[in-house]
């Protein structure tokens, strides 16, 4: 009995003194407890600042799904960000539900379980031939979640030390609704968003805001769940039902284009970073800018799928870190730690492979061309970075690992 108490008291004070690492917290917002996820990298002390970014799940998911699914613990500790991963509340309108529960009588295949739903403007609109609207619902209008965003960010931000100029906020699916609608109320205090497979709804709110943001968006013209048109077709009894539940893709683009006065020629690139065996393809348009938009458009992937560089052309984690780095302070000139890289060292050199070793065990890599052209960027794993498919030539190499830069001169045989 006695060793049994030992353990129990051991086993308690090993829970005190490791705290979980992502934490649940808690947190009470328009009436509503709200949960969170919060979690600081293992680099983090309050004498270096870092960045922060927010995550947002999507339709009927969890918070923890960019932990599970997206590995964002991993791009946390290679940039040093606290991260934030909210929970959506369930539908909060009874006539929502209810509206919902009569559509589906008719045979419409629509959800009704609404067990975490953002409250993002997101509309759905159904219409049939001769009928004409068999359903006009936006989700959960009675939750203010731009405002439990926005607490979220102001408490952490009294709580750590974050650089204001480095904060991010990441949506998948009706997440990327939810970015696209904070950012509307709130975007000119942010560095960056990404969203992926995401839209906007056709109810979204703040629409004329003066916005200015880096966007980085991701999507297949293929995506079942979140049509790349912004509607699709469904069968209900001997009627073909239209279901409407996003702006256009295209419209999305076009829409930040001309909130952030950028370029509306893009630069195109077909993306080959990695040989391909999925069968996706992946096309890059940059609208270059002081606030640039940047939009994968992919082709075949549907809409849950997590490109990777074992098996596809490009890796979101990549992508991602990529974006992120290009639009923090820490990356920027502003900053003159940053003017004098240390000394880089890398092996082999020359290379005649896919795969370098360097004297820095993590971190973010991006190689220029001598024309100043990034030609790859990726995250650094235990000393070593795939390249992918550079051509022969003479490349410079810079290595961002934590508050420290590196950069050395880089030969492909």
């Amino acid at each position: 009995m006695r060793k049994i108490i030992t353990l129990f008291l051991f086993t308690l004070f090993c829970l005190q003194a490791f705290p979980v690492n992502p934490e649940t917290k808690k947190i009470l917002s328009g009436g509503y407890e709200r949960e969170y996820l919060l979690y600081v990298p293992e680099k983090y002390n309050e004498n270096s600042p870092a960045g922060l970014i927010v995550c947002l799940h999507g339709f009927n998911r969890t918070m923890s799904d960019f932990f599970d699914d997206y590995n964002i613990a991993k791009l946390a500790e290679t940039l040093n960000l606290i991260v934030l991963a909210p929970q959506a509340l369930p539908e909060k309108n009874p006539d929502v539900l209810f509206t919902l529960q009569t559509i589906t009588s008719t045979g419409i295949d629509i959800p009704i379980s609404l067990d975490a739903v953002w409250g993002c403007g997101l509309q759905v609109v159904a219409k049939a031939p001769i009928v004409g609207t068999l359903l006009d619902v936006t989700l959960n209008t009675v939750v203010d979640d731009v405002a439990f965003i926005e607490k979220l960010i102001s408490e952490t931000e009294n709580n750590f030390n974050i650089i204001p100029e480095n904060r991010f906020i990441f949506g998948t699916s009706m997440g990327g609704y939810m970015s696209y609608q904070y950012a509307l109320f709130h975007g000119n205090d942010l560095s960056g968003l990404i969203n992926v497979c995401g839209s906007m709804g056709t109810s979204i709110k703040n629409a004329n805001a003066e916005v200015k943001l880096p966007i980085c968006d991701f999507h297949s013209i293929d995506d079942e769940v979140v049509p790349y048109t912004g509607s699709m077709e469904m069968k209900a009894g001997l009627f073909n039902v239209n279901v409407t539940l996003c702006k256009k893709i295209e419209d999305v683009i076009n829409f930040w284009v001309d909130k952030n006065d950028a370029n509306t020629n893009p630069v195109v690139e077909d993306i080959n970073f990695y040989p391909s065996t999925s069968g996706y393809s992946v096309k890059k348009h940059t609208y270059p800018g002081e606030n640039e938009v940047i939009h994968y458009k992919a082709s075949g992937a549907p809409h849950s799928y997590f490109f990777n560089k074992e098996k596809d052309c490009m890796d979101y984690s990549e992508e991602v870190a990529k974006f992120i780095t290009s639009h923090s302070k820490e990356n920027g000139s502003g900053n003159d730690a940053f003017t004098q890289p240390k000394q880089l060292i890398i092996y082999p050199n020359p290379v005649a492979g896919s795969m370098i070793n360097l004297n820095i065990k993590d971190g973010y890599a991006t190689i220029y061309n001598l024309s100043g052209q990034t030609a790859f960027s990726g995250i650094i794993e235990n000393g070593t970075v795939s390249i992918g498919n550079l051509n022969s030539g003479t490349y410079i190499i810079r290595v961002t690992s934590g508050k420290e830069i590196y950069q050395g001169k880089l030969i492909i045989n």
